[in-house]
């Protein structure tokens, strides 16, 4: 995977986070949890380096090349039953234009993997505001809409 896909760069962005999050590059604070930290500064970056890589690629594994090779032979299959119904061009029928968009979409994006990225940062920055940990409420009395919290 090249450095600027969609997935690496959902995935730099979810460390770039957890970096901010953990204040590493912030030596002057040295006092309670933050002095802890930075005695583990090593660790934290090895495990964010190289760690979390391997546990999300392991996860990760195959997961996405099986999500694109089953939408590009549902693609083809398609296309192969509108040449077989007579179609003298199965690339303008509706069923194998969508089938196309679907494959095209999960090739180019990145399929789920991006996704899941996407919705780590999302979790993370719903609790962590400019260097303080804090529950922001998305929904609730007083919310915008005036939905109620679960």
């Amino acid at each position: 995977m090249s450095a600027d896909t969609p997935v690496n760069k959902k995935k730099q962005r979810l460390l770039t986070l957890l970096r901010e999050m953990f204040q590493l590059d912030q030596p002057d604070l040295d006092f309670g949890l933050y002095r802890i930290m930075h005695a583990k500064r090593g660790q934290v970056e090895a495990f964010l380096d190289t760690e979390f890589d391997q546990l999300i690629d392991q996860v990760f594994a195959g997961r996405g090349a099986r999500r694109e090779e089953e939408a590009r032979k549902d693609y083809e299959d398609i296309k192969h039953q509108a040449l077989e119904l007579g179609s003298p061009d199965p690339d303008s029928a509706p069923k194998v234009q969508q089938a196309r968009a679907r494959y095209d979409a999960i090739r180019l994006t990145g399929g789920e993997d991006a996704e899941i990225y996407d919705h780590l940062h999302r979790f993370f920055s719903r609790y962590y505001d400019a260097g303080d940990f804090l529950s922001l409420r998305r929904y609730g009395k007083g919310a915008a809409g005036g939905a109620e919290t679960y």
